[in-house]
């Protein structure tokens, strides 16, 4: 199901939104942060997605540094 543009600006953890795989590809992990285009970032006119994602060793370890980054677009 399509979410609405609104509903997926900005979010800290929870279920990543799915515009190719990345959320598919990191279920194994946790999602830290997303921001799309939505929010008023511009990517250029496409929908894109950047998340920020940790997996729960490293969340429960405190290491940041190892965090990974994805950006999806359409």
């Amino acid at each position: 199901m399509e979410r609405p543009a609104e509903t997926r600006q900005l979010q800290m953890v929870g279920l990543g939104y799915v515009i190719q795989s990345a959320p598919i590809d990191h279920e194994d992990k946790v999602l830290l942060l997303q921001v799309s285009n939505a929010c008023g970032v511009n990517f250029g006119g496409y929908d894109m997605i950047l998340q920020e994602w940790i997996t729960y060793e490293d969340l429960a370890a405190g290491r940041f540094d190892r965090t990974i980054s994805t950006l999806d677009m359409s």
